[in-house]
């Protein structure tokens, strides 16, 4: 339904480009037609002015329907131009007016141009002068409540479609709230109960401490999660700042420090770089280098080759913001399925397409990189470029 309704409105958007075409072929014909029939400067002015007023119908339509009344009654009053598309403006002005204002405005202005040109040249039979008038505009209305039905019935399935997508939303909300987030708080609980009958072991004691702290900060990023597929029924107040660790900037040395103490944690020895900047970062941006920074250090606790050494540099340059991850690997390692989706990499790309950024991962000899290029927003806090921009290709 998305796919029809949004290829409805792209026809639609390639049409409008068109208009301005069109109405300047409508300006030359004009003018050639009343050159061409020798008139004065005020009639062949008054044909073309008319047309003219059809640039500005879509963002001051009230402006131009006030202002093509005098035009028109002035053509009116003249004889009839052979080949003249003048009266086409006041017909589209109509229509526009009817589909897209409200509609006694549309009507209106179809009455006044009918009076005017009942009135201002009258013949001998007004009454039937009226009417052809009349029904000349009545043909305008009618094409103006077709697109205004037209307009009603997209504006009506988009809605629908937004329901139905609030309602997947929500769904999968529920889903994530009653199954993930419950088996974490279930985790944590239980070693919290641990904790309190005391762990005798020291270093047992500090893993058990450091996994309540990491299952705590996910119950906080999988609530924040929920609270974007709830966007409609999001507190007033807003999300909780627990939720978003990247409102300040200062943050991303708390992410690194973080990575490194989770390295440290596997058995690495990590080397952590941060080559800070002066440009502001967006939102946006800092958002994406902690997903990354945290899917890459969890990768490099997995696969690393114990023992060894692994680099994580974050430098903030002027136009952009560079990620680098490298870590030595064994030379052949089996995965365990219940570690290994294998979407980890998939969802950093997409991550950092958003932001127009791109992402690579490739092994060369007994190391394995992944490097991260976000160019910076122009506002801060807005994505400012589609996805699917410059999608690379991972390396095995």
């Amino acid at each position: 339904m998305r796919r029809g309704n949004t290829t409805l409105l792209q026809r639609w958007r390639r049409f409008t480009r068109f208009a301005p075409i069109a109405v300047t072929i409508l300006v030359l014909w004009e003018f050639a037609a009343r050159v061409r029939t020798n008139l004065g400067p005020r009639q062949v002015a008054s044909g073309v002015a008319l047309t003219l007023l059809l640039f500005g119908l879509r963002r001051w339509p009230f402006q131009v329907a006030a202002l093509s009344l005098a035009p028109i009654a002035w053509i009116v009053s003249q004889p009839s131009v052979p080949g003249s598309v003048a009266l086409a403006s006041p017909l589209t002005i109509c229509a526009f007016l009817v589909a897209g204002k409200p509609r006694f405005v549309g009507y209106g202005y179809a009455v006044a141009c009918a009076c005017i040109g009942a009135f201002v040249n009258p013949s001998t039979a007004i009454v039937n002068d009226l009417i052809e008038w009349a029904f000349v505009f009545t043909g305008a209305a009618l094409v103006g409540e077709a697109g205004r039905y037209l307009r009603r019935s997209v504006g009506s399935i988009e809605e629908g479609y937004r329901e139905r997508e609030r309602h997947q939303r929500h769904l999968i909300a529920r889903e994530l709230h009653d199954t993930t987030a419950y088996d974490l708080t279930t985790i944590i609980m239980t070693l919290e109960r641990q904790r309190i009958r005391g762990i005798p072991d020291p270093e047992m004691a500090q893993e058990v401490d450091y996994m309540v702290l990491v299952g705590r900060q996910s119950v906080s990023n999988l609530r924040g999660i929920l609270h974007l597929l709830r966007e409609d029924s999001q507190p007033s107040g807003g999300f909780d700042t627990d939720d978003w660790p990247l409102r300040s900037r200062a943050a991303l040395d708390t992410v690194l420090a973080e990575a490194e103490a989770t390295l440290r944690q596997a058995g690495l020895t990590p080397t952590v770089t941060h080559i800070a900047g002066e440009t502001p970062i967006s939102l946006s941006v800092r958002t994406v280098i902690m997903r990354t920074t945290r899917e890459c250090v969890a990768n490099m606790a997995k696969y690393a080759l114990p023992g060894s050494d692994c680099l994580i540099m974050l430098e903030e340059g002027t136009h952009e913001v560079e990620l680098l991850f490298v870590n030595q690997v064994p030379g052949s390692a089996r995965r365990d399925a219940a570690l290994t989706s294998q979407l980890g990499l998939v969802g950093i790309r997409e991550r950092v397409e958003m932001v127009g950024g791109t992402f690579t991962a490739r092994r060369s000899g007994n190391q394995w990189i992944a490097h991260t290029s976000i160019p910076h927003s122009d506002t801060l806090g807005v994505l400012t470029s589609p996805p699917g921009r410059n999608r690379p290709k991972d390396v095995a």
